[in-house]
């Protein structure tokens, strides 16, 4: 997993296609899945009117911080996108098979692959409950970890990652079909394990509504 290579996949994109890889991704991607606030320039996140600026704790408390262009010049495929959380919703429907018209099955489950195991176990995500194996996919993380209950194996795809002070977690569980997503303005450590504690709660309240007869 490389920036570099990700910046690198945009220009023979762009090549192969004979288009900026700004117009390839709205009309192959944003626009098919509606997602209205999504965009890959420097001048639309500046002009939204509804945004989240990144801020950073010094010794006087939280402060905003000035957007920085350069993921939006040569790294829109390494991470110049913007998107609202109702977008990445959506983003996380395509991602769970659910518009076969955008990108096939098969296609997404290549991307999912498991390629290259993650060694060592420093990375945050490898203390997260249950988890004993991390490969790379194409741009993913693939982990696999057994359920704190049952301890069946299950298969979590996942990407974290930090761009111009702000940071995001998303999690794809394809045995539950189900999709996590969270958007921070800061470097905080919440990040580090929000996505297996939003996981439990989520197992908790559907064990509740079984529970009780409530089926959503």
């Amino acid at each position: 997993y490389q920036n570099a290579i990700f910046a690198l996949s945009g220009k023979i994109i762009e090549d192969v296609a004979g288009l900026p890889l700004q117009e390839i991704i709205q009309n192959k991607i944003f626009d098919p899945l509606h997602m209205s606030t999504a965009s890959t320039s420097y001048d639309a996140l500046q002009e939204s009117d509804n945004i989240a600026l990144p801020h950073k704790r010094t010794r006087r408390g939280w402060r905003p911080m000035q957007l920085n262009k350069k993921y939006f010049n040569d790294g829109i495929a390494a991470g110049g996108v913007n998107a609202s959380i109702t977008d990445m919703g959506k983003w996380l429907k395509f991602l769970l098979g659910n518009n076969p018209e955008v990108m096939m099955h098969h296609t997404m489950s290549d991307v999912f692959n498991p390629v290259i195991e993650v060694e060592g176990k420093g990375k945050y995500y490898q203390k997260w409950p249950g988890h004993f194996k991390s490969f790379y996919g194409l741009g993913w993380r693939v982990h696999s970890f057994a359920d704190e209950q049952t301890q069946e194996p299950r298969t979590m795809i996942h990407h974290g990652g930090s761009v111009n002070n702000y940071r995001s977690e998303i999690a794809i569980y394809t045995e539950d079909d189900l999709g996590i997503c969270v958007l921070f303005n800061s470097q905080n450590k919440m990040a580090r394990n929000c996505i297996p504690d939003i996981y439990k709660i989520i197992n908790e309240v559907k064990k509740s509504m079984d529970a009780e007869g409530i089926f959503p």
